[in-house]
């Protein structure tokens, strides 16, 4: 009786992970990570449209945050820009953080910038975004990585930071660090003041960093492989974990600079990418983006499940 009830509770855990089905508006880009507001949950993707759901599985498009593109304060810098790439959000200070980048349109230079609303909510009283501009911006040929993929989190103290950064497409080599977390004032949202500190967590042609916090080590996680080719894309999402947000980063082995598998393509999944995450009572879900049979972009949803060795896997 006993390893029946082991056997079955496995079987219990492993259909829990198992990539929910969702409905409605799911084509996305990039998205950023689930988070809720007046009884609703809100991602942001690529190109700045937004997406709204009441139940995490039937979502619709919602109001956009960039009516007009790129914000004032950041387009004064690349008045010729790609456009809006990777937001993510945060609830900090009372006012919702929205974190997106934006790349020069010759490709030689990116930006994060900072929109703050105090509710997601466009039916809200007070719904309004405040452009708070420039978070971070870097030369990329120069120092050889890209300030894009903004992901912020807080560490157990309860202080801001920001993981961000991209070594595709500025000359980086696996010896450079590319993927960066770097401290934020939580009251502006805006980096630190002084000389901007940037803390390696990984190396070469990686990009969409995000860190969780979850009993007692930060984990990151991240992309490599090739995105944006439909079904032949190779993305997947790897990890490593520290005990401070700062580092060192480690795999399973305790080794440093390694890093462990967590999402990689598998049937109709192809190059899932650019994970978040929401914790939401005693379960953790993330989403990320895969091309689908089709070859079309779209949201996935999971649970997290994580492992007596105190690693997170996606139960399959």
């Amino acid at each position: 009786m006993k390893l029946f009830a082991i056997a079955l509770f496995s079987l219990l855990v492993a259909a829990s992970a198992s990539a929910v089905t969702l409905t409605g508006s799911i084509h996305s880009h990039d998205p950023s990570r689930m988070i809720s507001c007046n009884g609703k949950y809100y991602v942001c993707s690529t190109g700045g449209r937004m997406k709204v759901s009441t139940d995490r599985l039937a979502w619709s498009d919602g109001t956009s945050p960039f009516p007009k593109g790129v914000p004032p304060l950041l387009k004064a810098v690349f008045p010729m820009n790609k456009g809006i790439w990777a937001p993510d959000i945060i609830f900090c200070n009372n006012k919702y953080y929205l974190y997106y980048s934006v790349a020069a349109a010759d490709g030689k230079k990116c930006a994060i910038g900072l929109l703050t609303s105090p509710t997601l909510d466009p039916a809200a009283s007070g719904y309004a975004w405040t452009d708070a501009g420039v978070v971070i911006a870097t030369d990329d040929k120069v120092e050889k990585k890209s300030a894009i993929d903004p992901a912020p989190f807080f560490d157990k103290a309860g202080n801001l930071w920001l993981s961000w950064g991209s070594g595709y497409g500025n000359g980086a080599t696996w010896d450079d660090p590319t993927i960066i977390i770097s401290p934020l004032d939580k009251a502006t949202g805006l980096h630190s003041t002084g000389p901007r500190k940037d803390y390696p967590v990984a190396f070469g042609h990686i990009e969409a960093p995000y860190v969780h916090f979850h009993d007692g080590y930060y984990y990151a996680f991240w992309n490599d492989g090739g995105c944006c080719d439909g079904v032949k894309s190779t993305y997947r999402i790897l990890m490593a974990r520290s005990r401070a947000a700062t580092g060192p980063w480690v795999n399973k082995g305790g080794k440093a600079g390694a890093h462990e598998t967590f999402f990689a393509s598998h049937d109709d999944v192809h190059g899932p990418g650019h994970m978040g995450i929401l914790s939401e009572g005693s379960a953790d879900w993330f989403t990320y983006h895969y091309y689908g049979a089709d070859g079309k972009p779209v949201m996935g949803e999971q649970q997290m499940v994580w492992g007596t060795d105190g690693w997170p896997t996606t139960g399959k």
